[in-house]
């Protein structure tokens, strides 16, 4: 399976020596990025803040501060992965210095029908598997007794270097959706 969608991890960073001054700087800098994001045509509820945070950075012996550090976090759902390169190059051009790329992570836009069908392949090679094992036993299945879906793992992340790339290229390559089932089946005989 090819992906054809993605969600990019955008962080925003500033450092000041007001704590006020950090975090307007950092709330700007994520207005522009808000901007840009609905700019490129990325729907406003593709667009979620992940976190807020500020806090002084402490000289080496922790007594007095240095300076203060504002961070916001966002994640932007592209419905299309080849809108991946100018959005990032967008997002880039309105943060600035202080965007931090957090990761890149590849899907696909019907995951619901991907798992799905990764689901009922997996129940068919269960049911494969557990007949062979079946026959040599010298027994016949019976019905399902039970059967249960574990958690799909973790979709894998392809990580950005926060640089200032005119077009930053984005390549699908394939995925594989995989579904991990346990079937119980009765014995007949």
């Amino acid at each position: 399976m090819t992906p054809d969608a993605a969600v990019l991890h955008v962080g925003l960073e500033a450092r000041a020596d007001a704590a006020s001054v950090a975090l307007d700087v950092v709330a700007r800098r994520a207005e522009e990025v808000l901007a840009a994001t609905k700019h490129q045509g990325i729907d406003e509820g593709d667009v979620q803040t992940q976190g807020v945070a500020l806090h002084p950075q402490m000289d080496e012996r922790g007594l007095r501060v240095v300076t203060y550090v504002a961070s916001y976090s966002m994640s932007v759902r592209l419905r299309t992965l080849g809108l991946a390169p100018a959005v990032v190059t967008a997002i880039s051009e309105a943060a600035g210095d202080s965007l931090r790329l957090g990761g890149f992570q590849l899907s696909t836009a019907d995951s619901e029908a991907a798992r799905n069908d990764a689901a009922a392949r997996a129940v068919k090679d269960a049911r494969s598997k557990a007949e062979r094992v079946a026959d040599a036993a010298g027994v016949r299945l019976g019905r399902v007794v039970a059967i249960s879906e574990m958690p799909a793992p973790p979709r894998r992340l392809a990580t950005f270097a926060a640089a200032h790339a005119a077009s930053v290229p984005v390549e699908a390559g394939s995925d594989e959706v995989l579904a991990h089932v346990t079937v119980i089946f009765e014995i007949a005989d």
